[in-house]
This record gives C-alpha cells, structure tokens and sequence, in this order.
C-alpha cells in the first residue's frame, strides 16, 4: 500500500521562491503491513523504508526528455540541496511534462530520447536529491521542458489523477490511501 500527499512547500524545491508550479505535485510514501513508513524511527539503513527500490512506472506515454542517475541515495536525514530532484527522469507526455524524481542511483533505464509506454518498469524508488526519506515525487507542469530546475520553478501545474481524484496541497483531502 502506499500514501500519497501534497508534496512539501514550494522553498524546498525552489529555494524560496512564491511558485506555483508544485501545487498538484505528490509525494508517494510506501507503507509497510503495520502502516507505518519504516522499520524504526528515521532509519539510515534505506531497505528499512517500505517503498525502497519499488519499481516505478511510466504515468504514460511519451519521450523522455530528461534522465540523470548519477546521484547517490542518501542516508537520512542527510540532504542535497545542490541537486533537487536527485536521480530523476522528465517525460512529454502529450502537452505536458511529467517530472519522477528522487530515484535509486543505478535503476534508470531509459534515455534522453527514448519513448515509453504507460505503465513500462523505468526506475526504482530511491533516496537521491534534497529528501528526507525514500520517496516517489510526481508532478506535471502544461510546458514541454527539460532541465529540473525549469520544472520545479516554472510552468503551469497540470492535475493528475489517481484513481480518480486530484490532490492538492492545502486542500481539504490531505493524504491518500492508494491500493496499486
């Protein structure tokens, strides 16, 4: 099972600024048989955290106009501000762009250029860029771009729906209980 919720503010990912770009971003936690994110309190050791190497999916079809896999999963609470999204992959899917980040070091597979197909295995959840734990973040701006940082400061915020319904942040419907 996982949770998703609204990702966290928008100074994380744009170092202060007032942007709106993240406001239908996810942050997709996984949730062990007792509920719970980990084993144990913030552990380092990251197999402790239930969505640790999960695979990742492409949301659709589309070229992948971005992909890095160079950076290292992070024991936490240590973060790297330097590098956001970590290990992420950036896809035109249709009009809009689909930025998947924080993924495991070593587990993307496709390339600048490459086409996927919804629901093809791309990645595996990591711990890579400015996080606290091990992740999925997920969102869609309408523009075609490339570069994380563009994604993560610019555009305009596309909805995305799971299993039917649109999370925002500070909307009324704060976490969500996906069955996948």
């Amino acid at each position: 099972m996982w949770a998703a919720t609204p990702t966290a503010p928008p100074s994380k990912w744009t170092r202060g600024t007032t942007s709106n770009e993240i406001s239908y971003a996810l942050d997709i936690l996984g949730l062990n048989a007792w509920g719970a994110r980990a084993s144990g309190v913030l552990p380092a050791d990251l197999t402790r955290y239930a969505i640790f190497n999960d695979p990742v999916q492409a949301p659709c079809n589309g070229e992948v106009l971005a992909a890095e896999d160079g950076h290292p999963d992070r024991s936490p609470p240590e973060l790297d501000p330097d590098n956001v999204a970590g290990n992420h992959l950036a896809i035109a899917c249709g009009e809009a762009t689909v930025l998947l980040a924080h993924l495991r070091q070593g587990s993307v597979i496709p390339r600048v250029g490459d086409r996927v197909e919804t629901g093809q295995h791309i990645a595996r959840v990591g711990n890579s860029g400015n996080t606290t734990e091990p992740h999925l973040h997920i969102h869609a701006v309408r523009e075609r771009v490339s570069a994380p940082e563009e994604l993560l400061a610019s555009g305009t915020p596309v909805p995305m729906r799971f299993q039917g319904r649109v999370l925002q942040r500070h909307s009324s419907s704060f976490w969500w209980w996906l069955h996948l």
